[in-house]
């Protein structure tokens, strides 16, 4: 009976889970191969000739996880006060319902000082879930929460700012390594060697223009996120039956003992 009232006690929890793909990088990779031809120049641009087939899933999930990334989420809207101050979720009014003591949005915001992300970042990753499937590479993104509709923001705005910072990440990595380029063209004069950067040029420029006109640039849902129906937690049932168990192995362990020491009076 305790464990049914504990169990009916917990609140609802709801998940939005998406299913994402490493996107095809062909042109990176073109660079990089053209870049091992020429390791001297390859090491001045700062390229890795490592080809490591899992290295972009792993990097993406670090991205994902990493301080820094939350740093950049939590200047979004709402992050924060629904990570560090939500107490629960009203279905009928579908109104995320918040400790009061901590953030209350009638009356201006925090009623503490505004938590760093630093302080938040622990509730993020209890929130989230990233892994990577080790036979397809694919990343399994999932985001509970008590509140069905920041559950589905959260893995969106993950997903989107995910291909967003690698982006940036990628053009500023580009554009340096083309200056360099740039400056190397203009100093040799011989054919060959002016060939050779005249295609690491040309490897860099098609980098930038899928960084441009690719809006999933490294992610690509195969199974988007969407908004959860119903929840997905807590399992009642499992709660109650294991309560039951319990009860029952406890009730029996008493009853032997009684009856043991009954027997020996």
């Amino acid at each position: 009976i305790s464990f049914v009232i504990y169990s009916v006690s917990l609140p609802n929890i709801y998940s939005s889970n998406a299913l994402l793909k490493i996107n095809d990088t062909k042109n990176e990779n073109a660079f990089s191969n053209l870049a091992s031809s020429y390791s001297g120049l390859a090491s001045m641009v700062g390229v890795s000739l490592q080809n490591e087939p899992n290295s972009k899933t792993n990097i993406v999930i670090a991205t994902i996880n990493s301080r820094d990334f939350f740093q950049h989420l939590s200047s979004f809207k709402d992050v924060l006060p629904n990570l560090f101050a939500i107490k629960g979720y009203e279905e009928d009014t579908k109104r995320n319902v918040y400790d009061t003591n901590i953030y209350d949005p009638e009356k201006g915001g925090w009623q503490i000082s505004k938590p760093s992300f630093m302080e938040v970042h622990i509730k993020y990753l209890e929130a989230l879930s990233a892994s990577a499937d080790p036979e397809t590479g694919f990343i399994y993104l999932s985001v509970d929460h008590l509140s069905p509709n920041f559950a589905f923001y959260l893995s969106e705005l993950t997903i989107k700012e995910a291909n967003n910072v690698l982006r940036s990440k990628q053009l500023e990595e580009s554009i340096r390594a083309q200056d360099f380029l740039n400056l190397q063209l203009s100093k040799s004069s011989k054919i060959e060697v002016r060939q050779s950067i005249t295609q690491l040029l040309e490897a860099q420029l098609q980098i930038q223009m899928l960084a441009d006109v690719r809006e999933d640039y490294i992610l690509s849902p195969i199974d988007k996120a969407y908004l959860p129906l119903e929840e997905s937690g807590p399992n009642r049932f499992k709660i109650s039956f294991l309560g039951l168990l319990l009860g029952l192995g406890i009730g029996i362990f008493i009853s032997l003992i009684k009856f043991y020491f009954t027997q020996k009076r």
